[in-house]
């Protein structure tokens, strides 16, 4: 209904009941389409509606188009990809030495102390960003090395994402915590299960999201 969180607090709901439903509210089709109305007129509604249709439409095409990418992919080598390419592959070397840079970058949130002032001792999520990172390079860390254009993949908006695990720290491993008291910080590691890796081309960063535990 392209509505904002001030919009919803002007519409009529129900807060939810049960055990960790937390801020969970309903509200009703109707209501949120009548103060859509409201808020945008009947040209400016349908306006949104079909531009959001359109996006629909151009994401699926890229998905077609990453498909047929991926299967063109699959069968031609490396060393013809790396030719035809007008992006040149990263060395194992340089991929070690981008590993590295993210294991580091890690550091300052495999703490208590920076658990403590997220209020979240059981664990958090953190990001990290590295900046100046070409897009063959992010590639290569999310396992597609054979694709530096990233041609097998789709952006939502401005970023690509990927869910690695760990094995985006390659023979590294996870990173985990060091010193503290008593080398506390020891216990604290990221959860591969949680890890997205995701890569803004225009920007050139790359954002590390994962679960500090």
């Amino acid at each position: 209904f392209f509505l904002t969180s001030a919009d919803l607090k002007s519409i009529p709901s129900e807060k939810a009941g049960g055990w960790g439903c937390g801020r969970l509210r309903y509200y009703k089709a109707g209501d949120c389409l009548q103060y859509a109305y409201r808020k945008y007129g009947y040209e400016g509604l349908l306006k949104k509606i079909k531009s959001r249709c359109k996006r629909a439409v151009n994401k699926k095409k890229r998905e077609e188009r990453a498909k047929e990418a991926q299967r063109a992919l699959a069968s031609a080598p490396l060393s013809e990809i790396n030719a035809n390419s007008s992006v040149s592959l990263p060395s194992y070397s340089e991929i070690g030495k981008m590993r590295k840079e993210i294991k580091r970058a890690f550091k300052p949130y495999l703490t208590w102390d920076a658990l403590r002032m997220r209020q979240a001792p059981n664990g958090a999520m953190m990001t990290i960003r590295v900046n100046r990172v070409e897009k063959a390079m992010y590639a290569a860390l999310i396992g597609r090395r054979n694709d530096p254009n990233l041609t097998t993949m789709v952006k939502s908006g401005a970023w690509y994402s990927a869910r690695t695990g760990n094995s985006v720290f390659g023979n590294l491993g996870a990173p985990r915590g060091s010193g503290g008291k008593y080398g506390c910080n020891s216990d604290l590691a990221v959860d591969g299960d949680s890890i997205e890796v995701r890569y803004s081309p225009s920007q050139k960063t790359i954002a590390i999201r994962a679960f500090v535990c």
